[in-house]
């Protein structure tokens, strides 16, 4: 883990980036665009992890499986001791924080392509519930407001 720390603005600003461009990335390979066009953004999102990482101080980004995994739609990964992390009081390891960025960035996938998909309420509730519960410990882990980052809270229920 050697290399120079950014500051806590420049590791936003690339959080942001890469999840602005992983969505991209899921976007077209959604779309079923062209390949070459895929491979030009998702060498793009490589980039900017290696940008972010070099930032965090870490040698390089950790490579994710990549991809959807396509199945059943009630397919879901095990809670990871993912519990745990609202209960610390200040901010976790980057690699915490990186884990829990990427995994919002794909819950937040999974919610628009069901809601695309036109998926039965419950379902599409019980996973905007994941997502809000993932976006608290993220924040935990940045050690902001979980409260605040959550979202998603501005709309009423529908009656």
């Amino acid at each position: 883990m050697a290399g120079v720390k950014g500051s806590p603005e420049d590791i936003e600003k690339l959080q942001a980036a890469v999840a602005h461009q992983g969505n991209k990335v899921r976007e077209l390979k959604t779309n079923k665009a062209e390949k070459n066009a895929i491979d030009s953004e998702v060498a793009i999102l490589l980039d900017l992890k290696k940008q972010l990482a070099a930032c965090q101080g870490q040698e390089s980004a950790p490579q994710s499986g990549g991809g959807k995994k396509k199945g059943g739609g009630k397919q879901q990964k095990p809670a990871e001791g993912k519990k745990e992390v609202i209960g610390t009081a200040g901010p976790a390891n980057s690699a915490e924080v990186d884990r829990l960025t990427a995994a919002v960035a794909e819950q937040g996938n999974k919610v628009r392509e069901l809601k695309t998909n036109k998926a039965e309420k419950v379902v599409v509730d019980a996973e905007v519930g994941k997502l809000l519960d993932l976006k608290k410990q993220l924040a935990v882990a940045q050690g902001q407001d979980p409260e605040a980052a959550a979202g998603g809270k501005k709309k009423g229920k529908k009656k």
